[in-house]
C-alpha cells in the first residue's frame, strides 16, 4: 500500500475475496469483488482466473441474492483505493479477532 504498487496489491486482494467467501463472509467478499472489478490498474482477469471469479460471483449471487450482491458490489466500486484495502484488512482482522480461520 505504501509503495503505490496497486497492480500487485489488487492481485493479492483477489485471494482475499476467495478467502472471505470460503469462510462465509459473503458480504465483505462481494463488496471487495465489486471494488476490484471496477479498478483498471489490476489488469483484466482472463483464463482460469476469469472462470474462477465468474463462478465465485454466481455462488455469491445464489447465497446473497442478486439485489444484495449488486448493492455490495456497488459499495465496493464506490470506495477509493485505500478504502478498498482497508475493507479487506478489516474483514481479515475481524476473522482473526474471533479466532476464525
Amino acid at each position: 500500500r505504501g509503495t503505490g504498487n496497486r497492480t500487485h496489491q489488487w492481485v493479492g486482494l483477489r485471494q482475499v475475496v476467495d478467502l472471505l467467501a470460503g469462510c462465509g463472509d459473503d458480504r465483505a467478499a462481494a463488496e471487495l469483488l465489486g471494488g476490484l472489478a471496477s479498478r483498471s490498474s489490476g489488469g483484466a482477469l482472463y483464463g482460469a482466473d476469469a472462470l474462477r471469479f465468474a463462478e465465485l460471483r454466481a455462488a455469491l449471487a445464489a447465497r446473497l441474492g442478486a439485489d444484495a450482491l449488486a448493492e455490495a458490489e456497488h459499495r465496493g466500486a464506490a470506495r477509493d483505493d485505500d478504502d478498498l484495502v482497508d475493507l479487506a484488512r478489516g474483514a481479515l482482522r475481524a476473522r482473526e479477532q474471533f479466532g476464525e480461520p
